[in-house]
């Protein structure tokens, strides 16, 4: 019986050292996952700053900007139209809608994009299908809300990431 009993508490003590082996494995995978979104958003985040450009005529960069921001949840970035031949500049930033919303607020992400193209005049965010135009910014009217609200200017905001960061996220 004495046999039996050592061979009982031998087998718990090897189940008990397996399911804290087990349990903490999986403690760690989860610091892994959340780990891994927070340097993804940083990333983004980054790449997002490095597309910073002085002119909107720069294409490249500012489909980095502007496919990099997130948009709410009913709309996604589709493409851009360009206007740049003459001032003022603008830019149309396409989006598909993913279910129809009333929820229409862009103001962050024109802040941020306002920020990041130095040159650009008008925003206009617009839906793919049909071309109607959910929202439209100019840059002399965001400057005014920010200095309104208490904010920094847009030109204050362009030279520090960690401004420009709030309005990304």
């Amino acid at each position: 019986m004495k046999k039996n009993n050592k061979k009982i508490v031998l087998l718990l003590l090897v189940l008990t050292i397996s399911f804290t082996i087990l349990v903490g494995c999986s403690k760690k995978e989860n610091n892994n996952i959340n780990n891994e979104a927070n340097v993804e958003e940083n990333i983004n985040n980054e790449d997002i700053y490095s597309n910073k450009t002085e002119y909107v005529g720069d294409s490249s960069k500012v489909v980095g900007i502007v496919s990099s921001l997130d948009y709410s949840k009913n709309y996604t970035y589709n493409s851009i139209e360009i206007i740049s031949e003459e001032k003022p500049y603008g830019l149309v930033v396409y989006l598909d809608e993913n279910s129809p919303s009333e929820e229409k607020d862009f103001f962050n992400q024109a802040v941020a994009t306002f920020a990041l193209i130095e040159n650009l005049d008008n925003l206009k965010y617009s839906l793919m299908d049909n071309k109607d135009i959910i929202e439209e910014f100019n840059r002399e009217d965001v400057d005014l809300i920010l200095r309104e609200n208490g904010e920094k200017s847009l030109e204050e905001i362009s030279q520090d990431k960690s401004e420009i960061d709030k309005y990304i996220n």
